[in-house]
Parts: C-alpha cells; sequence; structure tokens
C-alpha cells in the first residue's frame, strides 16, 4: 500500500503546469503509480478547465496526462543517447539479474540501465543527464544496503520504484513519494530481501557528515 503521496497543494500546482520539470517528472512518476493520486490529480485538472472556460461543470473528457508531462518535461530534461539498436523507451530497467518494472513516466530514462556504477555500502547509481542544475538518479540498495548520515543543500525527492526503503522509523515502499526539505538529515538503508530501487532528486549538493572517504573518491558523484 501507498502511504505517503504529494500534497493536495502539489497536486494543485502540477494540474496547473506551475512545478518545475524536475518536480513535475517525480511527482507525475508517483501519479503513475497511485491510484489515489491519479484520481485527485484528475479531477483538479477538470475543475480547473471547468474554472478557465467558466463551465459550470467539470469538462467531462479524458485528461492527456501522458501529453502534458512530455510537454513540461521535453525543452529542459533530456536522456542519455540510447545505444545503437535500442529503443529510447523501456518498460524495464536492468541491474545485473534484477529486473524492475518503471512507471510510464521513467521509461524514457530507463536507456540509463547501463550505466551503474557502484558506489560500496551494497549500493549502486545509474545517473540521468538533466539540461537543468538538478542531479537525477536510480538508485538500487541493495539487501542491507546503506548511504552514510548527510544533509541536504536543497530540496529533494526521492520515489520508491519497488522493495522497502528503511529512514529512521519509516518505511518506504512502491510508489511512495518523499519529499525532503532543505538542511534535512538523512541516512536510509534497506532490509528488504529484493533491497530497493529508487529514483531520486537532488536540487544541490549533499554533506556528508559521516562515512563519506568509504563512499566516495574525489571524482565520484552521488546524486541522491
Amino acid at each position: 500500500m501507498i502511504n505517503f503521496h504529494p500534497t493536495g497543494e502539489q497536486l494543485t500546482l502540477f494540474a496547473e503546469g506551475a512545478l518545475t520539470p524536475e518536480e513535475a517528472v517525480v511527482l507525475s512518476a508517483h501519479v503513475d503509480l497511485c491510484a489515489r493520486c491519479n484520481d485527485e490529480f484528475h479531477q483538479k485538472t477538470e475543475l480547473l478547465a471547468a474554472k478557465v472556460f467558466h463551465l459550470n461543470e467539470p469538462m467531462l473528457y479524458p485528461f492527456q496526462h501522458d501529453s502534458m508531462v512530455e510537454n513540461i518535461t521535453s525543452s529542459t530534461i533530456k536522456s542519455a543517447q540510447p545505444v545503437q539498436g535500442s529503443s529510447h523507451f523501456s518498460k524495464y530497467i536492468r541491474l545485473d539479474s534484477l529486473r524492475f518494472t518503471l512507471p510510464r513516466t521513467l521509461r524514457k530514462f530507463a536507456i540509463k540501465a547501463g550505466g551503474w556504477s557502484y558506489l560500496a555500502g551494497k549500493t549502486w547509481q545509474a545517473g540521468i543527464e538533466f539540461s537543468s542544475k538538478w542531479q537525477a538518479s536510480f538508485m538500487y540498495l541493495e539487501k542491507g544496503g546503506h548511504i552514510p548520515e548527510h544533509k541536504y543543500g536543497g530540496k529533494s525527492f526521492w520515489l520508491v520504484i519497488d522493495g522497502e526503503l528503511n529512514e529512521g522509523n519509516k518505511v518506504y515502499r512502491k510508489g511512495d513519494f518523499v519529499a525532503i526539505a532543505k538542511d534535512a538529515s538523512k541516512a536510509p538503508h534497506s532490509n528488504d530481501e529484493k533491497g530497493c530501487l529508487l529514483f531520486t532528486l537532488l536540487e544541490k549538493p549533499l554533506v556528508f557528515s559521516t562515512g563519506l572517504t568509504n563512499l566516495l573518491n574525489p571524482s565520484s558523484h552521488l546524486y541522491f
């Protein structure tokens, strides 16, 4: 069950096209996975359309969610060039023998599956190219995998794609959306047999308080 969702205000801003392109991507991916937020988003969109066109009732037609997201993101976000013979879109992302199903919004980034890097602490990362200053990646934590304690220099978002992530006394599962405020401290890990696959967005670099020398070398880039 999905227990962590965007706020009503975030869904309203998404319906209005008022989120940053980066935030729109991760919120859209959550909406792909979450029936509750999908319904709320469509209701907000219909009410907004009724207001804009001065209608007494919401417009009763299917909303083109995928088209809206594509319009929001196409001019700002780009994925790496695919390898020869591959598609720009894939339903799955793979890491060795593991295969995970992606929400529709993130399928354009699946071609990064060939670019996994082992960080340490049973943690893997595949970065995604953004033309903005935000950093994005797929992160995979094996069972027992962990990220050392760190602080956020700006806003950040997590979306759990599969498995479970533990952080403090919270357990995040498939579809859970986590918005992280500036200056928040985190030290997540996974106890799940399948580990945990995340999509992450980072506005500014992290500041590590423990374990940095064991995780990174000076040329590394951690997008968490």
